[in-house]
């Protein structure tokens, strides 16, 4: 929320563009100055050497117009601006991620196009839209404010303070045991016919059998058998999963199981399955380089918080709001 704020404060921030002040009528003899000055300055312009050119085209080239929109276009410069006004990780993310950037570029030119739309209406001189810009504005400016304040002093944290919040947080970077599988699905609805069902249960066994068999091709008979697309055309490969999400009549078919193992047919809701082990991986814990960067944003954020309540409660330290009662009695009735 708070970036969003701070983009919308950007795109509230207008240039005046006019005049600092009238000019009122000139005698000639200033006038005769001011064209030869013009004049000189004009010549000057006109007889620009090789290098003053190549770097106008090269300050031009800088904030050249990186999309454009319904008449409207974005710079590089104000683009470099809003990205400046993201936090650490939004930054990270649009340097490391080019969609992330595109979809900003995206947002931003139809942000312009919108608010054109909305001027040319003259829907921005309504009282409320411009008490609410105001409201905004000023809110952008308390965030950014506080943001200052309540920073992190640079270098925090330290590899000590990530290592202590590793150490103490090891149970949240725990990956599950997990295994790669391989199926095979024979579909029979819970209230089918008993013929149906008993059809559904001898095609598991006799797949379930071939595919017990030594030297048997289980991707083959997945193939021949399996009633589940598009595993079925892929060797009966599902991929990785998590052993505590799998279906509990699953979990257990393949707790003994090795690798290259084949269950016997489960019955599950889906109907009958064959479930070949094709690979495992122990629980472990993420190692703590794999998770420093994301445990130092954590922290900086904690303390940010921290330093930003400290500030707020500082401000507030021997001074108390004082409310008139009669006039919240009287803002009372016009709510009313």
């Amino acid at each position: 929320m708070r970036n969003a704020t701070a983009a919308m404060a950007i795109g509230l921030a207008l240039t005046a563009a006019g005049p600092v002040a009238a000019q009122g009528p000139q005698a000639p003899k200033a006038q005769a100055a001011q064209q030869a000055v013009q004049g000189q300055q004009a010549a000057k312009g006109a007889q620009a050497t090789p290098g003053q050119q190549a770097a106008k085209e090269s300050s031009s080239s800088r904030d050249r117009v990186v999309v454009r929109f319904n008449g409207q276009e974005v710079r590089s410069g104000a683009m470099l601006q809003l990205i400046q006004a993201q936090n650490e990780e939004s930054r990270r993310q649009l340097k490391e991620k080019p969609e992330a950037l595109q979809n900003l570029l995206r947002n931003e030119v139809l942000r312009k196009a919108t608010l054109a739309s909305a001027r040319k209406e003259g829907f921005d001189g309504k009282p409320e839209i411009k008490y609410m810009m105001e409201r905004i504005a000023e809110q952008a400016l308390l965030e950014r404010y506080l943001d200052q304040k309540a920073a992190p002093e640079p270098g925090y944290p330290g590899a000590a303070e990530i290592e202590a919040a590793y150490q103490a947080n090891r149970a949240s970077f725990l990956k599950p045991a997990r295994a790669r599988l391989a199926q095979i699905l024979v579909r029979v609805a819970s209230d089918a016919p008993k013929a149906d069902a008993d059809k559904a249960e001898a095609r598991a066994k006799e797949a379930a059998a071939k595919a017990a068999a030594a030297g048997a091709d289980f991707g083959a008979l997945a193939k021949t058998y399996s009633e589940d697309a598009p595993s079925n055309q892929n060797g009966g490969e599902v991929g990785w999963l998590d052993m505590p999400g799998l279906m509990d009549e699953v979990r257990v078919a393949i707790a003994g199981l090795p690798v290259g193992g084949v269950s016997k047919p489960v019955k599950t809701r889906y109907g009958w399955q064959i479930v070949k082990v094709l690979e495992r991986e122990e629980e472990s814990v993420r190692p703590l380089a794999e998770v420093s960067q994301a445990l130092a944003n954590a922290l900086r954020r904690k303390k940010a918080e921290e330093n930003r309540q400290k500030w707020l409660t500082n401000l507030q330290a021997g001074s108390t709001p004082t409310i008139d009662e009669k006039g919240l009695a009287e803002l009372r009735k016009k709510l009313e």
